[in-house]
């Protein structure tokens, strides 16, 4: 990825401690950046490389990288000393090509020194200043304890940021989502092997340092990273299903995922741990792509690095770092284990790898989309349009290895074709992910889905209640607190950004505690984040719970029953609702849960109230319910609301007619198949209505109402004013 950053490049970078709780504890991630002056004074001559003086690092460091100005081509080699003047091996560092900033230097990969207290350098090449980034990491924040989260039954395990004390306030911009994953690129960080478990979260906190704080860039550049002991932490911030666009490979950042095992593989091979953990990773990280792991795939280079932009470069799926740029990372023993890796990888299934959808976009007028895709084993599918809130608009099935559909734009249940940015594609596969993108040439990463909380010792049924905030229902967070301890509660994004805090650090004894949150924000994916460090101890207990916020729309309102037969009463029924935010909807009419017609496609609406008349057509009498469907970014929130479709008024028949005296008049008797009213007439003069209920209706009438008429009518008219068809014959007794 290129991103032109205009900010400045050199400066005392300072890293503000990160703490596990809000509150003082045992342990504080942190760590500071340094700038050290390299002097260009010449000590010797050695194999053709040139050694410059030893510089002093006042406080030491534990990492280092190189930053020069001159010949891009200059080759640099460091060695570090302890405090004590012991000087190390040479380590040559290789260029490192990330995000672009403005005016910047040449940047090296960095080195990994566990507790240095000197620098010296020696170069090949015209260099004319030399700047030492070093960074020490402070101290660990105790997240040995933290829980792996793991979104999907078969996502492996995947420490978050947290788990390694990132300062998400150094992050300088939001992430970039490529729209669809193409490779993986393997690398190395040339950092030192040796290190121990506690060891792995320094070295990552450290690298993230460097390439923020040291190189200016916007966050770490590598997706994913992997230690020794087999354990995978997320990386560049933005979800770990998601297609975040790292800075690991120049040319080629946009449509991979970068993956940098801990270590240095030139010589060593990874641990059988370290290994094992790369092939899960790849395994479900390219499957949630749908890309084939021990496939070819076609980048097209977007330069600065080995291959001129523009040019197109067919490699594996799963690529070495040297492949794609000039450098010998992941190192010659890791390089030489991608074939096997590759292997391992593409094992399991059923998958759908490569789906495609041609054309891309729908156009206007409406070409035929054809969609494929590879199945791992001839299995039935099945391709299905829908629209962003959950309402099916087309659907083609067939069986075998090879995907191939036609859809010519139909839609289910008739109506206009909603507007293509409505609208998505699934591809479908018992036992397979789904896959599924939107018509702008997309293939989506992972939709979040809800994450089980990891096992606490200290927390324990957790519960979020309701799971999804609709209209203006509050969120409850419920626990049970199992020992007593410190207990922060906040809430995130579903990418780990904290929006809310629900509880400040405070103790918390044992027993059922509870918070509630109004989750008054955007609609959008959101999660409970409590963090417990249990009373004498240096650990902390991270427990999740998701959230959803889909507050788009709400008070769906509309008449009990239409009757458009075209008399001018109830001909329509007008439909209400409002909208908190800005968006599009979709109004549906539904018989015993099954789709009858598509009622209106509503776009672009202001938040507010909103009303729609809709007169219906060519529809039988009967009872139905309107669907209002409303996409929004915590998922697509549905009202329905039950009407009754009457063209056809009530039948009423005369059951008798009782002469009370000549005085007081007659008493008739009518019975009606509808409640609703019925009317006395004589001639085409009302004489008396009165409020029926179903069955027999008994009606008094004046001899001075009835006068000398000898035969009046009765009308029966239902609740939405049909009236009946017939109506009955009243002969007055003489």
């Amino acid at each position: 990825m290129v991103e032109s950053v205009a900010r400045p490049l050199y400066r005392l970078a300072l890293v503000v401690g990160l703490a596990l709780l809000a509150v003082p504890a045992p342990a504080a991630a942190g760590g500071s950046v340094r700038r050290v002056a390299v002097p260009l004074t010449v000590t010797g001559q050695a194999g053709g490389w040139t050694v410059l003086r030893s510089a002093a690092v006042p406080g030491g460091f534990s990492l280092v990288g190189l930053h020069w100005r001159g010949a891009k081509s200059a080759r640099l080699a460091v060695r570090t000393a302890t405090a004590a003047g012991r000087f190390g091996p040479w380590r040559e560092l290789d260029r490192l090509a990330g995000e672009t900033v403005v005016g910047a230097p040449y940047v090296t990969d960095p080195l990994w020194a566990g507790r240095a207290a000197r620098i010296q350098v020696r170069l090949r090449g015209r260099v004319q200043r030399i700047t030492a980034i070093t960074v020490l990491p402070g101290p660990d924040p105790t997240l040995q304890a933290v829980k792996a989260l793991a979104a999907a039954p078969d996502q492996p395990e995947i420490l978050p940021r947290t788990a390694w004390g990132a300062d998400e306030s150094l992050r300088t911009a939001e992430p970039v989502i490529a729209g669809r994953l193409q490779a993986a690129v393997i690398h190395h960080t040339a950092t030192p092997n040796g290190y121990d478990a506690a060891q792995a979260p320094r070295i990552v906190r450290s690298i993230y340092l460097y390439h923020v704080r040291g190189n200016g860039w916007s966050d770490i550049g590598y997706n994913f990273l992997v230690d020794a002991q087999g354990r995978v932490y997320e990386g560049r911030f933005g979800g770990v299903g998601q297609n975040v666009v790292g800075a690991h490979t120049e040319g080629f950042n946009r449509g991979t995922v970068g993956v940098a095992l801990i270590g240095d593989f030139d010589r060593v091979a990874p641990s059988a741990a370290q290994r094992s953990a790369l092939e899960r990773l790849l395994a479900w990280r390219l499957d949630v792509g749908h890309v084939d792991p021990a496939g070819q795939v076609t980048l097209v280079s977007e330069g600065g690095g080995k291959f001129a932009k523009g040019r197109s470069v067919e490699f594996p799926t799963i690529l070495g770092h040297r492949d794609a740029y000039k450098t010998t990372c992941p190192g010659q023993a890791a390089y030489g284990l991608l074939a096997d890796i590759r292997t391992n990888a593409a094992k399991g299934g059923p998958r759908i790898l490569e789906p495609s959808v041609e054309p891309p976009q729908i156009a206007a007028p409406f070409q035929a989309i054809r969609f494929r895709a590879r199945l791992s084993k001839a299995a039935p599918w099945k391709v299905t349009v829908a629209t962003t809130a959950g309402a099916a608009v087309a659907a083609i099935t067939g069986s075998g290895a090879a995907v191939d559909a036609v859809w010519t734009g139909t839609v289910a249940g008739g109506g206009p074709l909603p507007k293509p940015s409505l609208l998505v594609w699934r591809i479908t596969t018992a036992g397979a992910r789904t896959a599924e993108g939107s018509f702008d040439g997309s293939v989506g990463g992972q939709t979040p889905t809800p994450s089980p909380s990891p096992p606490s010792t200290a927390v324990a049924a957790v519960v979020s209640a309701p799971a999804a905030l609709v209209a203006d229902s509050p969120g409850k967070l419920t626990w049970q607190q199992v020992t007593r301890g410190l207990v922060r509660v906040t809430v995130t994004t579903a990418a780990g950004a904290e929006i809310a805090v629900l509880r400040e650090t405070a103790p918390a004894a044992v027993g059922t505690h509870e918070v509630t949150w109004p989750g008054l924000v955007a609609s959008g994916h959101y999660r409970y984040l409590i963090r417990v460090q249990p009373d004498g101890s240096s650990t902390v207990d991270s427990v999740t719970a998701d959230v959803d916020v889909r507050r788009q729309a709400s008070g769906l309102r509309a008449p009990a029953g239409v009757s458009p037969n075209g008399d001018g009463l109830a001909d329509a029924a007008t439909i209400e609702f409002v909208r908190a935010e800005a968006g599009d909807a979709q109004v549906r009419l539904l018989r015993a849960g099954k789709l009858v017609k598509n009622v209106a496609l509503l776009y672009d609406q202001a938040p507010g109230p909103f009303t729609y008349q809709w007169a219906p057509r060519g529809l039988r009498d009967g009872r139905y319910e309107l669907q209002l469907l409303v996409p929004g970014g915590g998922g697509p929130v549905e009202f329905r609301a039950p009407i009754r479709l009457d063209t056809v008024g009530p039948a009423v028949r005369l059951r008798k007619v009782r002469a009370v005296s000549p005085r007081k008049g007659l008493v008739v008797f009518v019975r009606v198949t509808e409640a609703g009213t019925v009317e006395i007439r004589r001639g085409a003069t009302v004489l008396r209505t009165v409020t029926a209920k179903k069955g027999v209706v008994r009606i008094t009438l004046e001899r001075a109402l009835v006068g000398t008429a000898r035969t009046l009518t009765a009308v029966a008219r239902d609740g939405l004013g049909n009236a009946s068809r017939r109506p009955a014959t009243i002969r007055v007794p003489g």
